[in-house]
């Protein structure tokens, strides 16, 4: 059994040179690695259908889309104040800011999280068509769907 006191907290650059020669991934939090199980089929599906649907909506444009494979810093946010000042309570949830930083597209990606063939409205595709356009979003809220966010007990208390 491994003794889990000898455990000690890692810097991002730490981690990241840690991960390179790791057979196992880990998810980084505050300094602190926490290895990650497989992820489920039906997490796994839904968040390659929300990778090809993003991908699809941003084109050939300036963004990139990657999926969780992908070991990247991203902004850290332990408290969640982003989260929480955004409104978010799904993940997936899009936010899409305009050149001016204004909330111009807040929702899900499209009309149909579960077959991509049924799909009929590309909110986020329309949303991003308009915005680069330099014209409003026609649709600026849908209804986000998803898992629900999971809140850390710390943020919660501090809130």
């Amino acid at each position: 059994m491994r003794e889990t006191s000898l455990l000690r907290t890692m810097t991002v650059e730490e981690y990241f040179r840690f991960e390179e020669g790791s057979e196992v991934r880990h998810e980084y939090v505050s300094g602190e690695l926490y290895a990650m199980s497989g992820a489920t089929f039906r997490h796994s599906t839904l968040a390659l259908n929300v990778g090809t649907r993003l991908h699809a909506a941003v084109g050939d444009g300036p963004c990139l889309v990657v999926m969780n494979d992908m070991r990247v810093q991203i902004a850290h946010d332990v408290e969640q104040r982003v989260v929480r000042a955004l409104g978010a309570t799904r993940t997936p949830e899009v936010f899409v800011f305009d050149r001016d930083r204004r909330l111009a597209y807040h929702g899900t990606v499209d009309d149909s999280r579960d077959d991509e063939n049924a799909v009929t409205q590309r909110f986020l595709r329309d949303a991003l068509d308009a915005i680069l356009a330099g014209a409003e979003p026609v649709t600026t809220e849908t209804s986000p769907q998803g898992c629900f966010v999971k809140w850390r007990p710390k943020a919660v208390a501090n809130a």
